[in-house]
């Protein structure tokens, strides 16, 4: 992936913003949401940028600079590459799988002997929140009703199992990593935070399966167990499937237990 990538539903709206290659994405003044990240050298941040659209509105992205921002991989184990390049290359696989994620405007690296700099440039989720700020809201009111319950269920199983049977692992699935658009009709997710994600095929699902059922507090066993029949497509577990399921939820239960620890120790020290 060497060419820059241009987003041609885009094109005409960065053109009108000023932005038509890589040097004036790279030198626009932003304000980031995320400080970079500063490592061995090198930075990476991120900053929300609200782009004027050539027949009136705004249109909000996000952007991601990274300099001299690497991670080690197979072909490249020494140096590295910028990591912001495997998150480009995740996204493409997802897309490419039928996995909802987020959408590329523009991608570009510019690479010298001693500088690499990196740009993505992609398209935010507006009316979206995460599946963690969701859940604190129907916590504090009330949660939905069975039937929108278990479609969402459904849906989010379909889209992680869609994932794991392209051997695709996400890496680092939490609630916080999952945005929902709930409206009265219509329900979409997209999955973020790419770049953890690796092609396992022969162990995709156990990691994220884990992963996502430990941060799935305020869901109810009874519903983690469907979401998990949605995921395997059954509605009656095998011998097999039941031994994932009861170490699935023996983590479950020793991660609320720590957690439940931690925070009668932090009330006791703050009587």
């Amino acid at each position: 992936m060497t060419k820059d990538m241009i987003n041609p539903d885009w094109q005409v709206i960065l053109a009108h913003n000023g932005l038509k290659d890589f040097e004036a994405l790279w030198h626009l003044p932003v304000k980031w949401v995320e400080a970079p990240n500063q490592r061995r050298g090198g930075f990476s941040g991120v900053a929300k940028v609200v782009l004027q659209h050539p027949a009136g509105g705004t249109a909000e992205v996000y952007l991601k600079r990274q300099y001299n921002h690497f991670h080690r991989t197979l072909c490249h184990p020494i140096k590295g590459e910028l990591t912001l390049k495997r998150e480009m290359k995740n996204i493409l696989r997802c897309q490419k799988a039928g996995v909802p994620v987020i959408t590329p405007v523009y991608f570009a690296t510019r690479c010298t002997k001693d500088s690499h700099r990196g740009l993505l440039l992609t398209v935010a989720l507006t009316d979206y929140q995460s599946l963690d700020q969701w859940m604190a809201q129907w916590r504090a009111s009330q949660m939905p009703c069975r039937d929108t319950r278990h479609s969402l269920l459904e849906q989010l199983a379909k889209i992680v199992r869609t994932m794991h049977d392209h051997g695709l692992q996400h890496g680092c699935l939490h609630d916080y990593h999952i945005f929902l658009k709930l409206t009265e009709d219509d329900a979409s997710f997209r999955l973020i935070d790419l770049e953890m994600l690796k092609w396992r095929p022969d162990r995709a699902r156990l990691r994220d399966l884990h992963a996502l059922n430990r941060h799935s507090e305020g869901w109810s066993t009874r519903d983690r167990l469907r979401f998990y029949k949605y995921y395997l497509g059954i509605d009656k577990l095998t011998p097999k499937d039941k031994g994932l399921w009861q170490q699935l939820e023996r983590r479950y239960q020793r991660k609320l237990q720590q957690k439940q620890r931690k925070q009668r120790a932090y009330e006791a020290n703050h009587r």
